[in-house]
């Protein structure tokens, strides 16, 4: 295939710039400074005129021999032009088809990647979290890349990947316990009982232990001290009652035989859904169990009175 080869002569472009330029010189200072009037009108008319049909040839001599100057660079880049369109008749479809058998064999990389990323998941199971991460990279498809470096590099992801999984499972089950412990050891001093399914959900969704470790312990007090201060109102309402009844001198005391022959007397009385019933009966119980027996009877709207309370 022929080279092109390209000679080039410099132009040369001859003018007396400096004769004219210097004869303009002289010539114009003799118009500076003219001021127009009514004796001068015509004159200055004149004068303007001339300098711009002068001004007016050297534009236009200027324009010409630029035009004659330009012709051949037009025509040589014309040339080219022709030459290039030639040539993109036959690369472009050359091109196109490089594109397309790089794409392809870039495909097959991908593919080849996706088939190993199953393979991966088998030795080490992944759970979506993690195997969504397990992706084909872009640097699979570069021509430089093999299958062998594919391969090693989606294992060792995998195998970290899963590192990372199982780190998090343990430390996650570790503090489930510590959770699991903490509510446990805070029930024992409630009458109304943590319930472990909102703070284990807490841990589930990422929350910090810590914070629900301390969520746990300042729910446990504030129940804590509400239940102690209803069982302190409900020990200030029956020695209130008990008060009253001392002055209007209605205590009796029941013999402590009698008061236990009494069990299963209940027993004997048939059931009457409207008969009512006075039943006196001593209880032997803690603080804690005397509270849940009065809610007991006041959420089933049993009336009662305290008689008598006494420490044993």
């Amino acid at each position: 295939m022929k080279e092109l080869i390209v000679k080039t002569t410099n132009a040369t472009v001859n003018v007396n710039f400096e004769e004219v330029k210097a004869s303009l010189v002289e010539n114009l200072e003799k118009y500076k400074g003219i001021v127009v009037t009514d004796d001068n009108l015509k004159d200055c008319k004149d004068i303007q005129k001339g300098l711009s049909k002068l001004k007016k040839d050297i534009d236009s001599n200027r324009k010409e021999i630029k035009k004659q100057l330009e012709a051949p660079i037009k025509n040589f880049e014309g040339q080219c032009k022709e030459l290039v369109c030639l040539i993109s008749e036959v690369d472009a479809p050359i091109k196109e088809g490089i594109a397309i058998f790089d794409e392809m064999k870039r495909e097959e990389k991908r593919e080849y990647a996706r088939e190993i990323i199953k393979d991966a998941l088998v030795k080490y199971p992944l759970d979506d979290k993690y195997s969504n991460s397990l992706t084909v990279l872009d640097k699979y498809t570069l021509v430089a890349t093999s299958k062998k470096a594919i391969k090693e590099d989606i294992f060792n992801r995998a195998e970290g990947l899963y590192k990372i999984q199982e780190d998090e499972k343990r430390v996650y089950q570790e503090n489930l316990v510590i959770i699991k412990e903490t509510i446990d050891q805070a029930n024992l001093n409630l009458i109304s009982k943590l319930n472990a399914d909102i703070y284990i959900k807490k841990l589930e969704e990422g929350m910090n232990p810590t914070y629900i470790i301390r969520e746990i312990n300042d729910t446990a007090s504030n129940l804590r001290e509400a239940e102690e201060r209803a069982a302190k109102i409900a020990e200030e309402k029956a020695k209130r009652e008990q008060e009253q009844l001392e002055k209007k001198g209605d205590i009796k005391e029941e013999p402590k035989e009698e008061a236990n022959s009494s069990k299963g007397t209940l027993e004997n009385i048939k059931k009457d859904d409207t008969q009512l019933f006075q039943v006196k009966i001593e209880f032997e119980l803690t603080l804690n169990e005397a509270i849940k027996l009065n809610k007991f009877l006041e959420s089933n709207n049993i009336k009662f009175n305290t008689i008598s309370k006494k420490k044993l």
